[in-house]
């Protein structure tokens, strides 16, 4: 009976400092804060009490491994990446990236099904079916500007046509000058992508005029033959030679570091994740004390130009003295672009002692798959 009463009296603590989360103002008040009488998704309230299945806190433990990048290689254009770039497939799946292979029309809504679009500058050796339009080039601009990456392979003389307008999307121009069976050695040794690279082997290729981005790789008269930048929230990596990663052609894939170069290359243009974060003033092992005040700091980073709408919820997972979960708070909120910081203070009062962590994340509003989560741990004694 006495275990009963103290339980319903931390039940009812916690549920006190759900209230109190709802009221408290963030750092700055200029910023949307996630309350509870927000409008949620479809336009289900989700309380204390009753929430969907999604936001079972014992499930969200369990996936601690995130979904797989989706690396999408665009083939409307005539290309089979499944022959040209066998074992560069073959790596990218053994290392957990999920491949997709586009068919359909360029749109965004296409691009946006993958993290990771790879562009090739042939098809078997030989010239695509048709050159990239202005428009598609636009439309691959904008998936790069919302956070996705792109992989851009080009080539020598006439082959440089067929991808002249998406690297110009991007204030890049493809010179279309040829070059041949050249080992490179001189490149930006500070680039990620470059870390552990000795040297990389190119076949038939062009030079690359940069424009805005920054070269990569180059020869010795300092022409560039590989590029990167930043555009938007996204990255972009052009290449002067399609053939460096092929497998059946001249098995450049396979050539002297790279398969390091283009691994290195995906890894460098993958999205950066949103997330979120909570810490406490004193964490655990250190005591909260009667009368004394513990400061919450919630962060949410979303690298993004766009604000984005997530669902966010917050548990208390009590661990002492009796292990339980209790929804805080479980509402629709959007993200702005860049960091938020919003903190709550609680007041110490209790009676008895606890151990706690206060346990918060992020997830998509149509999938419901965790995006990113955090928890902070914490005891009081009176």
């Amino acid at each position: 009976m006495e275990e009963k009463k103290m339980l319903l009296k931390l039940v009812m603590i916690i549920l006190v400092l759900c209230t109190s989360a709802a009221v408290f103002a963030p750092v700055s008040a200029s910023k949307e804060r996630p309350t509870a009488s927000q409008t949620p998704v479809s336009g289900k309230r989700y309380s204390r009490n009753q929430h969907p299945d999604f936001l079972d806190p014992l499930r969200e433990l369990q996936l601690t491994m995130p979904d797989p990048l989706i690396i999408m290689f665009e083939g409307y254009h005539g290309c089979n990446p499944y022959n040209d770039f066998s074992g560069w497939i073959a790596d990218l799946q053994a290392q957990g990236y999920s491949i997709m292979v586009n068919t359909a029309p360029i749109s965004l809504s296409v691009l946006q099904q993958a993290d990771i679009l790879v562009v090739p500058g042939a098809d078997a050796n030989y010239r695509i079916t048709s050159p990239y339009t202005s428009s598609e080039a636009s439309i691959i601009a904008q998936f790069v500007n919302l956070g996705g990456g792109l992989f851009l392979t080009t080539d020598w003389d006439v082959f440089s046509d067929d991808t002249e307008a998406i690297a110009s999307a991007f204030g890049i121009t493809i010179d279309g000058s040829s070059g041949g069976w050249v080992v490179f050695t001189t490149f930006d040794t500070t680039h990620p992508i470059m870390q552990g690279i000795s040297s990389v082997k190119f076949f038939m290729y062009t030079t690359i005029t940069p424009g805005p981005s920054s070269a990569l790789i180059w020869q010795t008269d300092l022409e560039p033959v590989a590029v990167t930048l930043k555009h938007g929230s996204g990255k972009v990596a052009v290449f002067g030679d399609y053939n460096f990663v092929d497998t059946p052609y001249v098995n450049g894939y396979n050539t002297l570091d790279n398969a390091k170069l283009a691994m290195q290359t995906i890894k460098w243009l993958a999205p950066t994740p949103k997330k979120i974060s909570v810490t406490v003033d004193k964490p655990y092992p250190q005591y909260y004390r009667y009368g004394q005040t513990m400061k919450v700091n919630i962060t949410f980073e979303n690298p993004h130009l766009e604000p984005n709408a997530v669902i966010f919820v917050w548990y208390a997972w009590v661990l002492y003295p009796k292990q339980m979960w209790i929804l805080i708070m479980a509402t629709p909120y959007t993200m702005p672009s860049g960091a938020t910081l919003f903190t709550f203070t609680f007041n110490c009062n209790w009676g008895f002692s606890m151990v706690t962590a206060w346990f918060v994340g992020i997830l998509d509003q149509t999938t419901y798959d965790i995006i990113s989560y955090s928890y902070a741990l914490w005891a009081y004694t009176p």
